[in-house]
């Protein structure tokens, strides 16, 4: 993870400024609604940044889902714990998109044969 981007807290809070705006929050709504997760599933958020998207697919799974999220950045991964606090169906990891610590086949759902 040597060569990854790491936001020191100042940047990573201008980027929280940024995704609470009301032109990315509706990019936002339009990707939970293609996601579509229900009650159940289990998804992963990779590059979950401060973790508006992770929190609002953690409400939709619902308890007996889960969502796992990752990001190379722990400023990043600090909003996302504080935005997804209480979320027990969710959980937050460092890491980068080419070594995602969920093993193969552990979001399969009956949905997805």
């Amino acid at each position: 993870m040597a060569d990854m981007v790491n936001f020191d807290s100042s940047t990573a809070t201008r980027i929280e400024t940024m995704y609470a705006a009301p032109e990315i929050a509706a990019t936002r709504s339009e990707v939970s609604r293609a996601a579509a997760a229900r009650s159940g599933e289990h998804g992963i958020d990779v590059g979950c940044g401060p973790g508006y998207l992770t929190r609002d697919l953690g409400l939709a799974v619902g308890r007996s889902g889960s969502v796992v999220a990752v990001d190379a950045s722990d400023s990043m991964l600090d909003g996302a714990r504080r935005r997804c606090a209480g979320l027990a169906q969710v959980k937050l990891a460092k890491a980068d998109a080419g070594a995602i610590p969920v093993e193969t086949g552990a979001l399969a759902t009956s949905a997805y044969p």
